[in-house]
């Protein structure tokens, strides 16, 4: 907690809730805070109870979106009998996603180009996430491996790469085509890589 005095309006968790999705819109530096306050219905005295800055904000909101998509992950492929079958199915997905949300991309990668040269703080704190996605795959690569669902010849190491370098660029290029059919076609062409054979 930052500051004493009146208690917030809103908890921490709310003015995160409030505000991750205004972020991941407009991205950091074409979102203003008095806009940003405005356009989450929030006061100044809520926000900077919890929060010294808007990057401190904005930090916050990536942990906990990314914190909780990655242990969603992380379950659901634990509890899966074919890890690959879920591993596609998060590629798959992209092409099932609204045109808002193929404008908006991936926040991991949006951070990462907007903070990379002014502010590698936060870059990196995105890079975490993916590297622990991509750890993920490969994990999950291994297992599948292990029970003869994927090819005994296959690079667990490499090919979590090459999915995280796919999950990079189908979240620009889903932004060039508003056509499911041809994503679905693009997803299919670079999937091959998961064969079982």
């Amino acid at each position: 907690m930052k500051k004493q005095g009146r208690p917030p309006k809103f908890s921490r968790e709310e003015i995160i809730k409030r505000t991750v999705e205004i972020f991941w819109e407009r991205g950091y530096t074409a979102t203003g805070l008095q806009q940003l306050l405005k356009d989450a219905d929030l006061n100044k005295g809520s926000l900077y109870h919890f929060f010294e800055n808007k990057r401190e904000l904005f930090i916050a909101c990536i942990e906990a979106l990314e914190s909780s998509s990655l242990r969603s992950l992380e379950q659901t492929l634990e509890l899966s009998e074919t890890p690959l079958e879920v591993i596609k199915s998060i590629f798959y997905g992209i092409a099932d996603d609204s045109y808002a949300a193929h404008c908006k991309g991936c926040i991991l990668g949006n951070t990462i180009v907007e903070f990379a040269n002014n502010d590698p703080e936060v870059a990196d704190i995105a890079k975490k996430y993916l590297f622990q996605m991509e750890k993920l795959f490969q994990i999950y690569l291994a297992k599948a491996q292990e029970r003869g669902q994927w090819t005994p010849d296959g690079n667990p190491e490499w090919t979590a790469k090459y999915l995280i370098n796919l999950w990079n660029g189908l979240n620009i290029t889903r932004r060039l085509y508003d056509s499911k059919e041809q994503l679905i076609q693009l997803i299919d062409m670079n999937l091959q890589i998961l064969k079982s054979s």
